[in-house]
């Protein structure tokens, strides 16, 4: 096998690689225990899925509302909804049109930080906000 240089790479395939969708950006956003109260750092999180939503030709957005270990599954399933609900309603207030906006709840499914049953983790009390 042969290698070929960046500047060849460049010349024979970059309008193709300019053309190129951008790489999907992720934000996080934490939340109070047992609340879809935000904590106060999540502005600056909301923040930037404006900005990146306003860089974007035609963005779309999935915003995912997750819990700790703490309660049942479905106290947790629908906390969770409650939670990516919330930020979808602030992105809608931002401006963003709802349209592009799907939001969905992962109960304590997919945590951040393994914890045993009836831990409060604070990093897995969030939403992921990920633009397309």
């Amino acid at each position: 096998t042969s290698r070929i240089d960046a500047k060849t790479v460049n010349a024979t395939f970059g309008n193709t690689l300019a053309a190129l969708p951008a790489q999907p950006a992720s934000f996080l956003v934490y939340f109070v225990e047992g609340t879809d109260e935000l904590n106060p750092d999540a502005k600056r999180a909301i923040d930037g899925v404006v900005a990146e939503v306003a860089a974007r030709p035609s963005p779309e957005i999935a915003v995912v509302g997750h819990t700790d270990f703490v309660g049942s599954d479905q106290y947790n399933d629908t906390l969770s909804l409650q939670r990516a609900l919330r930020v979808r309603d602030l992105l809608v207030r931002r401006g963003i049109p709802t349209k592009i906006i799907q939001a969905a709840g992962r109960g304590k499914r997919e945590p951040l930080v393994q914890a045993p049953d009836d831990v409060a983790e604070p990093r897995n009390r969030r939403v992921e906000i990920i633009v397309r």
